[in-house]
């Protein structure tokens, strides 16, 4: 109760505790950037394992992720996807 909210954290643990605050909070708009970024592959897979079980018991909601990997593929079925190419979405 005397410190920050993940202080002390890796980059990891601080993207994990996000996904858990996100299932805490159940926001209806979520707006995640990089989420994956800095992350080992099983890290990765416990992220977007995290964020499909909360699409799958929250299917109103909407998700925004953006990422520079393909590899939210491999773990979160999407429904659209946009590119940006020098700045703009193609």
């Amino acid at each position: 109760m005397k410190r920050n909210l993940n202080e002390g954290f890796s980059g990891g643990e601080k993207k994990k505790t996000e996904i858990l605050q996100m299932l805490i909070l159940e926001p209806q708009y979520i707006f995640l950037d990089e989420i994956d970024s800095g992350l080992d592959r099983s890290s990765v897979q416990e992220v977007f394992t995290g964020i499909a079980k909360y699409k799958e018991l929250h299917s109103e909601s909407a998700l925004i992720i953006i990422t520079h990997y393909d590899r939210v593929k491999e773990f979160l079925p999407i429904d659209y996807e946009h590119q940006m190419d020098s700045g703009l979405i193609i």
